[in-house]
């Protein structure tokens, strides 16, 4: 396999390509799609303003997965273990906190952790295999749990996870529409105390219909005013938002910058994985939707040879498209220097290295000049 070449962005054809796509993608067969400004004369670059270096004291770090998650103080730093089913819980500091779980079907641990948050000092696990909602508090001891789905017909369909308030909300797929996905409701919300499901919100995005691919994730993200909900399929870089309290989809946007590369053939899970494998290579695929003070983020990465020879995270090339928030003007895209974990105010939080003994989180803010 001969490893795809990347775009080299070079001002003036980056922002010729820009027009070129924004002039081509308004006339997409899905009318209420959006396009908007693309903000001219403005550079965009990260500033780092800290470094934060893992101290899990005697604890073995094992293969945490490629993100992690901030807590809504903005202070607790939590990662899932994809070895062992444990929660890792760090300080902002770095300093270990405690480990919660481990591999099993008992009250305190996992078969298989889909997504967690920490919110008000309470860590909430999906264990997707054991279709339950477990959570802690940060001392380890499970102060309550309640089933997912009974005497429905609903399925877990995401690694991520948002608690607001009361409210926990999870991305789902309807059994109804295993086969025609983009009819399927797109997000339940949970009472965060009685499990008792509240809300079913959005649709999967319509161009889910136009890409032959089997993957219908869907990374999600909650609005700074916590009105609505922000979605994109991780097959995609078109972003929709929809008011929590209506349903209504009120934007539907997108942009792809030079750096990202569509797929180009069909893939589909019975394939052998060196045709897969082939196949992906060189594609693009968002993993994160995150709002900062000012911006809207979109995290995607690029497929590399390195990546499917070494499994080594920082082997993909990670970009991030920047959007003024209240306006939706694009303002550019950044190289990263590693993996986007998450976001917390203006604070980018980039992992620099997996190194168990030597493992950086960056704090990075977005500049625009």
């Amino acid at each position: 396999m001969c490893m795809k070449k990347i775009k080299r962005r070079y001002k003036l054809l980056n922002l010729c390509l820009l027009i070129l796509i924004s002039g081509c993608t308004i006339n997409n067969k899905n009318e209420d799609f959006e396009t908007y400004g693309i903000t001219q004369n403005k550079s965009v670059s990260l500033q780092k303003v800290g470094t934060i270096l893992l101290k899990p004291g005697d604890e073995l770090i094992g293969k945490f997965r490629e993100d992690l998650s901030i807590d809504n103080t903005g202070e607790i730093i939590s990662f899932a273990d994809d070895n062992e089913q444990e929660i890792y819980l760090f300080k902002r500091n770095g300093e270990l906190i405690n480990i919660l779980g481990k591999k099993g079907q008992g009250p305190k641990e996992f078969l298989q952790i889909s997504a967690y948050s920490v919110y008000n000092r309470e860590v909430i696990v999906v264990d997707e295999s054991q279709s339950l909602i477990k959570i802690f508090d940060l001392e380890g001891n499970l102060k309550r749990t309640f089933s997912l789905f009974e005497n429905t017909r609903l399925f877990i369909n995401s690694r991520e996870i948002i608690v607001h308030g009361d409210t926990i909300y999870l991305q789902i797929l309807e059994a109804g529409y295993l086969n025609d996905k983009s009819g399927s409701k797109l997000v339940v919300g949970f009472d965060l105390f009685t499990g008792e499901i509240t809300d079913l919100i959005g649709q999967f995005d319509p161009f889910l219909d136009q890409i032959d691919h089997h993957l219908s994730l869907t990374n999600i993200s909650l609005t700074p005013d916590n009105s609505g909900i922000a979605s994109v399929l991780t097959t995609s870089s078109r972003i929709q938002i929809f008011n929590l309290n209506s349903d209504v989809r009120t934007h539907y946007f997108g942009l792809e910058s030079p750096d990202w590369n569509p797929i180009s053939e069909k893939i589909e899970p019975s394939m052998p994985r060196h045709v897969v494998m082939e196949r992906a290579l060189g594609n693009s695929y968002s993993t994160g939707l995150y709002f900062s003070n000012n911006y809207l983020l979109h995290h995607f990465q690029n497929m590399t040879e390195s990546w499917f020879n070494t499994n080594d995270y920082l082997s993909k090339e990670n970009y991030l498209n920047v959007f003024d928030y209240s306006k939706f003007e694009y303002y550019g895209t950044i190289i990263l220097p590693g993996t986007l974990g998450d976001v917390y105010g203006d604070i980018c939080f980039i992992i620099e290295d997996y190194n168990p003994d030597n493992f950086i989180i960056g704090e990075y803010e977005v500049q625009i000049d």
